[in-house]
């Protein structure tokens, strides 16, 4: 199967959605989630006076800016920068830069330990559920 997709005789690329990607291999329109090392985060104001949290995210592969705009829960979440973030966006392309917009973050470490207990609470009401 094709990577692009035909509209009106011009070559579109499809939207992927990619976990656990390097950075460096996200393009416009992907849908991404995964792992990273939070870099910046400052708390800004829109020119509408809303509240949204500008981030850099890296991995080893490089990185990119990414945002929490107010209208997302995201931006409630505990993490801070020089931790590993758990997130979940999409790729845009702002002024001719890559950007990460940011449904989902949460402190990896914390997201690890709640998905695991919640893994195990699932478990047993499956158990019981069986019996």
């Amino acid at each position: 199967m094709s990577d692009t997709t035909a509209t009106g005789g011009a070559a579109r690329r499809m939207p992927k959605v990619l976990r656990n990607a390097p950075i460096r291999t996200w393009e416009p329109g992907d849908s991404v989630q995964g792992f990273a090392l939070l870099v910046k985060k400052e708390q800004r104001q829109d020119r509408n006076g809303k509240i949204y949290l500008d981030l850099e995210l890296a991995d080893a592969s490089g990185s990119i800016v990414a945002k929490i705009w107010s209208d997302s829960p995201a931006l409630s979440a505990s993490f801070e920068p020089h931790q590993f973030v758990a997130f979940k966006g999409s790729v845009k392309n702002y002024r001719d830069q890559l950007q990460l917009t940011i449904d989902d973050c949460a402190d990896a470490i914390r997201w690890q330990h709640h998905d695991r207990h919640a893994g195990a609470l699932d478990e047993r009401q499956q158990t019981l559920a069986e019996a």
